[in-house]
């Protein structure tokens, strides 16, 4: 397909520079890919983390003796018992900053 565009010379011979790419036509065509690459890794991503309205339910609709059995599930398996000092186990966990002392 034709087209005639009007881009802005900077930014169409910086793309050629650091991509190394020797004309317009492909550096378009490159652009024109990673950007339905981009949309649709993030449409799929999103779609995953999301799920459809039907299957999302809100408080009132979780019976509350459910929650209970949950939480009482949790207390049970202590899984923090481990921990003795909360501080000192998040500054191991937190190498690569040091937490304020």
């Amino acid at each position: 397909m034709r087209t005639t565009l009007d881009l802005p010379d900077a930014l169409v011979q910086e793309a050629m520079h650091v991509t190394r790419i020797k004309t317009k036509k492909q550096l378009v065509t490159l652009a024109l890919e990673e950007l339905i690459k981009r949309a649709r890794r993030k449409a799929t991503s999103v779609s995953k983390l999301t799920p459809p309205p039907s299957e999302v339910r809100t408080s009132e609709q979780v019976p509350q003796q459910q929650l209970q059995e949950v939480f009482e599930s949790l207390r049970q398996q202590n899984p923090f018992q481990a921990i003795h000092d909360p501080v000192e186990w998040q500054r191991e966990q937190r190498k690569d900053r040091e937490l304020p002392r």
